[in-house]
């Protein structure tokens, strides 16, 4: 499968990253975005400064984006066979650009899929001048802040399934929340790779906040006097999907007994992580958007910074699977029991209604 996606970032003039296909989908969803700025509150220790993207609500950049800054961003879903068009406002005080890990990305400003303007020019670009007719907010470009590495958009790839698209601008912007999801199965009815069907999914993305970094962003003083780079990157909060375990923090709901379950663990911390399953095992069965050719059976696995691996759970009875991060980053500013766990729960397998009958089987009663 042939997968072409195109990256636009604006601030908010309009800024398009294209790749050209050999052969293009006939059809491509569009993505509009808004990078901003919000907080979040954790554990005895709330208002910690964020970064995030917000999702538009009327596909109008020009008069921001109606939703909610989100951490983890907005999840993007890409149909089985069309493209992706990501449009980004950035609204943040410093130039941002998205790169999705595990697709290829084009090196040089002339080739196809380089940042192209609203002019259609393409290449590294300077603040307009006033006389553009742009605000000062307005002059605040994204497209890669001048560089050409990682500025372009994504080569057409083999079965990409999930990715976190993040920064590629400057090293604390992902520790600040520039994260999110997005994916594409092979096949439509939940095939995720050729020869990998699955019945339900969850996303399982690991993160994790410095709180010290966060404000020295905030007030400006990140590289100066406050923390110069990330060696000095101290994080106190673990998180899954966002939020750090907390006592009464509920498993993850709605699996069977006998449900192929796609679990999508995603890395966007600046370190690696280890997820551990406790009572069962799965199949890792891609890494990166890619299709291992063997899958391989365990009960842990390794996350690399802005990594992916995609495994199938398969449980063969009713229980509560806890999944904790075997690095043993299970605090919450020191304090025991919280940081990156959770746990499935899973029930019964669903009965069909009885002959006669307008009822399921309680699952109470299946116990």
């Amino acid at each position: 499968m042939k997968l072409f996606k195109r990256i636009f970032l604006a601030a908010p003039l309009m800024v398009a990253l294209i790749i050209i296909a050999a052969t293009a989908p006939a059809s491509a969803i569009d993505y509009y975005l808004c990078a901003g700025a919000t907080t979040v509150d954790m554990p005895g220790d709330p208002g910690i400064p964020m970064w995030g993207f917000a999702l538009d609500d009327d596909n109008n950049l020009s008069n921001g984006c109606g939703g909610p800054v989100q951490v983890p961003g907005p999840r993007l879903i890409v149909p089985p066979g069309e493209g992706l068009n990501i449009f980004l406002r950035n609204d943040l005080p410093e130039p941002v650009s998205i790169v999705i890990p595990g697709q290829e990305m084009p090196v040089s400003p002339g080739c196809s899929g380089s940042p192209v303007w609203t002019d259609r020019t393409r290449g590294p670009r300077t603040l307009q001048s006033s006389g553009s007719g742009l605000s000062d907010a307005k002059q605040r470009q994204t497209a890669a802040t001048g560089r050409t590495d990682g500025a372009a958009g994504l080569r057409p790839a083999e079965t990409r399934h999930i990715h976190i698209p993040q920064r590629d601008t400057s090293p604390d912007q992902v520790q600040m929340g520039l994260y999110g999801a997005v994916s594409q199965d092979f096949a439509a009815g939940n095939r995720a790779y050729p020869g990998v069907p699955y019945d339900k999914s969850q996303d399982l993305l690991f993160s994790e906040i410095d709180p010290a970094l966060h404000r020295a962003v905030a007030d400006g003083t990140y590289g100066t006097t406050g923390p110069t780079s990330a060696l000095d990157y101290n994080p106190k909060f673990f998180l899954i999907n966002g939020q750090p375990y907390t006592a009464g923090t509920p498993c993850i709901e709605g699996l069977n007994v006998g449900d192929k379950v796609l679990l999508r663990m995603m890395s966007a911390g600046l370190r690696e992580f280890a997820p551990m399953m406790i009572g069962s095992h799965f199949r890792v069965v891609a890494e990166g958007g890619n299709k291992y050719q063997f899958a391989e059976t365990r009960y842990s696995l390794l996350l690399q910074p802005g990594s992916t691996k995609d495994v199938i759970f398969s449980p063969s009875r009713i229980d509560k699977y806890p999944i904790i991060d075997r690095r043993l980053n299970l605090t919450n500013a020191a304090a025991p029991r919280g940081g990156m766990q959770t746990c499935l729960m899973v029930r019964a397998a669903v009965q069909p209604p009885i002959s006669g009958s307008s009822d399921i089987m309680d699952e109470s009663d299946s116990h």
